[in-house]
C-alpha cells in the first residue's frame, strides 16, 4: 500500500515546518524527538522538502531493519533510495592505545 499521499499532511505542522526551516538554513547538529511510529513519515516527507541525502543510525540493527521495512513497505520512499546496512563494525573499529600515551 503507498502511504506517500499522507505526507502532505505534515507540511502543515507547525512544528514540522520550524524543522524544515532549521534544517534547510542552519548547518551543524539537529535533534528532534520523534515517536517511533512517526519517524519513517517524517524521514520520507524531510526527503521529499529537502532533497538531501539522509543517513540514520540506531543503536541495535533490529531498530535499523525495522526503520528500512518500514520505509520500503508504506512506499514512502524509491527503493533506490533506501539501502540498509547490516553490520558496519568494520568501520566501526577504535585504536586500542595505552592510557600513558592519551595525554
Amino acid at each position: 500500500m503507498n502511504l506517500s499521499c499522507l505526507l502532505s499532511l505534515l507540511k502543515d505542522v507547525p512544528a514540522y515546518r520550524q524543522l524544515v526551516g532549521e534544517l534547510a538554513t542552519v548547518k551543524g547538529e539537529h535533534k528532534a524527538i520523534i515517536l517511533d511510529a512517526a519517524k519513517p513519515y517524517l524521514i520520507a516527507a524531510l526527503y521529499e522538502e529537502l532533497n538531501l541525502p539522509f543517513l540514520m543510525v540506531t543503536g541495535q540493527p533490529e531498530t535499523a531493519r525495522k526503520l528500512h521495512e518500514q520505509l520500503r513497505a508504506g512506499v514512502l520512499l524509491p527503493p533506490s533510495c533506501i539501502v540498509f546496512l547490516s553490520s558496519i563494525s568494520c568501520l566501526m573499529t577504535v585504536p586500542s592505545y595505552p592510557l600513558s600515551a592519551i595525554r
